[in-house]
């Protein structure tokens, strides 16, 4: 339910076509991985790093589209402005690389990754928690 709400309020930032649907789809493949990732890390912070690292890579580093917003400054690190002579399904035209098929294939295939290890049975602190136990001990 969370990543379904996630995609539609993503619908409205670009008029109804091709790239929306399926940046719509994308953005709710990302809200099933990011969700999968949660549970598996036991944390909101990585959730948080993906999504201001995508956004802020997109926009301010690389200069494309994000969800279809358009970030009106000088590309930081290299300007990739989408590339007209390619189709709309590889680049993602107007709503930015979100509308891409490459990212429906990445989202899908990380998610599925994700689904299929589980969650993490210690979320990656059993190290930790070991040593200080014994050492308190």
């Amino acid at each position: 339910m969370s990543a379904a709400l996630f995609g539609v309020l993503h619908a409205a930032n670009i008029k109804p076509s091709p790239e929306l649907a399926m940046g719509v789809t994308n953005v709710m493949l990302f809200g099933v991985f990011i969700g999968l990732y949660a549970a598996r890390e036991g944390s909101l912070w990585g959730v948080c790093g993906w999504h201001a690292a995508w956004n802020w890579l997109l926009g301010l580093g690389f200069g494309l589209e994000v969800s279809g917003q358009v970030i009106e400054t000088k590309p930081l690190i290299l300007d990739l402005a989408t590339r007209a002579e390619l189709p709309w399904w590889v680049t993602g035209a107007a709503f930015g690389p979100e509308g891409s098929i490459v990212t429906t294939a990445v989202l899908l295939v990380s998610s599925i990754v994700l689904a299929v290890r589980g969650r993490s049975e210690d979320y990656g602190v059993s190290g930790a928690v070991t040593s200080a136990t014994t050492l308190e001990t």
